[in-house]
């Protein structure tokens, strides 16, 4: 009994901060849409939404703007992160460059290592139920957990959180984007983007570097493209 009761006291439960609790939610609030690029965030109004005292709202409003998710204006307030298409497709550069290398380093891995893609395949299928449901906004959020998954198979904390700083807020801007597209348009965009993320798994399961690095980079060509056609409709329009 003994050794069992030593191996249930050291796996203590940690309470969740209720900081990261209202962040969360915040977040999740983002990437769903329902908060709208530069949308103001009120503390005293999230507070009382939430039931709770605004110095943990404050807390969570400032690692938000650490993470890219809104910008806190000095005497202003705090507005939900707005993205225009040009700065959209160079920060995806950005983003790309730092993808391939969290490839580069999971084939490295890869070769003295068993990886566990049990996440990506997860996802993945997330992404196929929601893609054929047509609903875009859960598609995005899967597409989101994908690459959170493959950016943690390079075992690099500071690349993490490099690419959650850098990438997270295109993810919610995209689903902003959609907003603004015919259902045929959001129907290819789901389709096209699964095939992409099946293609990567793939190339994974099947230790395939270049086909990985290939169906990546078409993630900028996408968002190039996505750029052009909107500078076309709405020269210099950020999304709000």
């Amino acid at each position: 009994m003994e050794p069992t009761e030593r191996r249930f006291e050291s796996s203590a439960i940690t309470p969740i901060r209720l900081t990261d609790q209202i962040s969360k939610k915040i977040k999740e609030r983002v990437l769903r849409g329902m908060l709208r690029p530069g949308q103001r965030l009120v503390e005293k109004d999230l507070a009382r939404e939430f039931g709770v005292a605004q110095n943990p709202v404050r807390e969570a409003l400032i690692e938000l703007a650490q993470l890219g998710y809104v910008r806190r204006v000095p005497n202003k307030g705090t507005y939900v992160l707005e993205l225009n298409p040009h700065d959209a497709a160079r920060i995806t550069r950005v983003r790309i460059t730092l993808e391939l290398l969290v490839l580069d380093i999971i084939f490295e891995r890869m070769e003295t290592e068993e990886l566990d893609l049990t996440l990506l395949h997860g996802t993945t299928r997330a992404m196929e139920t929601a893609t054929a449901a047509g609903d875009s906004v859960e598609a995005a959020h899967q597409d989101l957990l994908f690459h959170r998954c493959l950016w943690r198979l390079a075992s690099n904390d500071f690349l993490f959180e490099a690419l959650e700083r850098v990438a997270v807020p295109l993810f919610a801007y995209a689903i902003v984007v959609q907003h603004d597209m015919t259902e045929l348009e959001r129907e290819t965009r789901r389709r096209e983007s699964l095939q992409r993320h099946q293609d990567i798994l793939g190339a994974l399961v099947n230790r395939d570097p270049e086909t990985a690095r290939a169906r990546l980079l078409e993630h900028r060509a996408v968002w190039f493209k996505l750029e052009q056609t909107l500078h076309a409709t709405t020269p210099g329009s950020t999304f709000s």
